[in-house]
């Protein structure tokens, strides 16, 4: 079921949800300059998520959700309240969560500032070091010139995000880790795992831009959230 959802300050957001209401939740967030069907829909991942009620979204700036142009509708703060309110919206308390890239990063934020929501974190793609932060890598920057974006709405993004990020820190929830081996953005996945605590899975010969779609790292996930 394909829905709209308003955010605390007046943004709308494409959401999604499917499978069994009763089942537990994974809420999958994309990346930066990527969509939910990019993402993880085109990736395969309702399939391997098949007995669990998956939502995503569309970031704010994003795919179909609405964009801006002034970077300080791209706080911290706001995208992690956009995910506490696409859970609202559809009645969950807690949810699983998936992320990758930056929307692993956000995981992070949200297990943090409310703990309460978030039962474990499966981060994929998550830079040790925020990629925003300097010169995008060539890799964002194509994909802000890919069709279908909005390349002032991404940049305006990396700017308002760029100056409200804090620093990662571990999360008290399970956590699991999923790097490329040959990922140049997401570097020093053992560094990283160790110190968020996470247990820590490693795809042979997959990089930033196509870890996501490995049948290892959905297998790796079902095994992590079915454990917890």
């Amino acid at each position: 079921m394909r829905d709209t959802v308003t955010t605390v300050d007046g943004l709308s957001l494409s959401a999604e949800t499917s499978g069994p209401d009763a089942a537990p939740a994974i809420l999958a967030v994309h990346g930066f300059a990527s969509t939910a069907q990019d993402n993880w829909v085109a990736a395969g991942w309702p399939r391997a998520l098949e007995g669990y009620r998956l939502i995503t979204f569309d970031l704010r700036g994003h795919g179909a959700s609405e964009t801006s142009p002034d970077p300080a509708r791209y706080s911290a703060a706001l995208l992690r309240a956009d995910a506490l309110a696409v859970l609202d919206h559809f009645g969950v308390e807690r949810a699983h969560w998936l992320g990758y890239s930056l929307g692993a990063r956000i995981g992070l934020d949200v297990a943090r500032e409310s703990p309460e929501r978030i039962a474990t974190l499966s981060l994929g793609g998550l830079p040790s070091t925020d990629p925003l932060s300097g010169a995008l890598p060539a890799d964002l920057v194509a994909g802000m010139q890919a069709p279908g974006r909005d390349p002032l709405a991404l940049a305006a993004f990396a700017e308002g995000l760029r100056a409200s990020t804090a620093p990662m820190q571990r999360a008290e929830q399970p956590t699991l880790l999923v790097t490329g081996d040959a990922d140049t953005i997401a570097t020093d996945p053992v560094d990283l795992a160790a110190r968020l605590g996470a247990e820590l899975v490693l795809l042979p010969g997959r990089t930033h831009s196509n870890a996501v779609s490995a049948r290892a790292f959905k297998e790796a996930v079902v095994a992590f959230v079915g454990r917890h």
